[in-house]
């Protein structure tokens, strides 16, 4: 009976104070299409960018390993790998944007304005 009365105070204490938390939220914010879109489109332009940085970070960082390994073919090897690696990636984070912006445009209507 004991652990009734302790789950059913709990219970009520919990509820009471739901109840008075919902009494003072604000009006829930209509978030239409247009804002949507924008959200979606700083978003991605935010990692398009941020890729981008990283991408050359990676291709600024195999330059330096190149000079530093000063002859030594397995180093060299290494940071051309590096290299590669670096402008294989930005070459993909471009024609990702590229697809994304023309098929925003096309969803918009805005490509064949």
């Amino acid at each position: 009976m004991k652990k009734n009365l302790t789950i059913f105070s709990l219970l009520s204490l919990f509820l009471s104070t739901t109840i008075s938390l919902a009494a003072d939220l604000p009006p829930p914010t209509v978030i239409d299409e247009s804002k949507l879109m924008q959200w979606m489109q700083s978003i991605g332009n935010y990692m398009f960018g941020a890729g981008m940085v990283l991408g050359i970070i990676v291709i600024v960082y195999s330059g330096i390993r190149w000079m530093v390994s000063a002859g030594d073919s397995k180093g060299a090897g290494e940071a051309q790998q590096i290299l590669k690696s670096g402008i294989y990636g930005v070459a993909v984070i471009l024609a990702v944007g590229l697809i994304i912006k023309t098929v925003e445009s096309l969803v918009t209507g805005s490509f064949f304005k």
